[in-house]
C-alpha cells in the first residue's frame, strides 16, 4: 500500500497531520446494513489515488477537549473535494457527508462516535516509508480519546513511540 495522505488536526491552531481515521468507525456503522441509493454493507469511497484508499480526507479540531470533525473532502482537488462512492462498477454517486452522516447538521461536529487514540504527527519527517503510516516524524501526541472527549494527551519521541510498538509485539 502507497503511503497515504494524512487526516488534518488543528491544536492550539496549528495544524498536524494524523496517522488515525476517527471517521472510519463511524462510516462502518452507518453502513454496517442497507442504505437506500448506496451498496450493501460498507461502502467502497472511490479513491483518487493510490495515495488515499479511504477516499476522503477529513479535517479535525481539538477545542474544549472535545474532538471535533470540521470537513470531510474528496482527496482530488481538481474536482472540488467531492466524495465518490462506487456504487457498481461503472457508476459512482456522490456522497454528501453531512446528509448521509448528520441529518445535514451544520458547523463543527462532536466525534461521539470515536473512542481510541489518534496518533498526531509532530515535528520534522525523519524516514519516509512509502507503505500506509509508516513514515517516521521527531515526535508525535498520543491523544486519547472516549465517545469525542479526551482523555489524554502525551507527546512522545519518535524512539519513545518505536519502543512502545516493539513492548506490543
Amino acid at each position: 500500500m502507497t503511503a497515504q495522505f494524512r487526516e488534518i488536526i488543528t491544536i492550539e491552531g496549528e495544524k498536524y497531520g494524523m496517522a488515525s481515521e476517527p471517521l472510519d468507525p463511524l462510516i462502518v456503522r452507518e453502513f454496517s446494513g442497507h442504505r437506500e441509493g448506496f451498496p450493501d454493507g460498507y461502502p467502497t469511497l472511490y479513491p483518487s489515488c493510490t495515495a488515499c484508499w479511504r477516499g476522503y480526507i477529513g479535517h479535525w479540531l481539538i477545542d474544549d477537549n472535545q474532538l471535533w470533525l470540521v470537513d470531510v473532502r474528496g482527496s482530488n482537488e481538481v474536482d472540488d473535494g467531492k466524495i465518490y462512492v462506487e456504487v457498481d462498477q461503472e457508476q459512482l454517486k456522490l456522497l454528501d457527508w453531512r446528509k448521509t452522516f448528520f441529518n445535514y447538521q451544520q458547523g463543527n461536529i462532536k466525534a461521539v462516535w470515536f473512542s481510541g487514540q489518534l496518533v498526531v504527527e509532530m515535528g520534522e519527517l525523519i524516514k519516509y516509508v512509502h507503505m500506509a503510516y509508516y513514515s517516521e516524524y521527531e515526535k508525535y501526541m498520543l491523544i486519547d480519546i472516549k465517545k469525542g472527549n479526551i482523555l489524554q494527551k502525551q507527546t512522545v519521541t519518535n524512539a519513545e513511540l518505536q519502543a512502545k510498538k516493539n513492548f506490543k509485539n
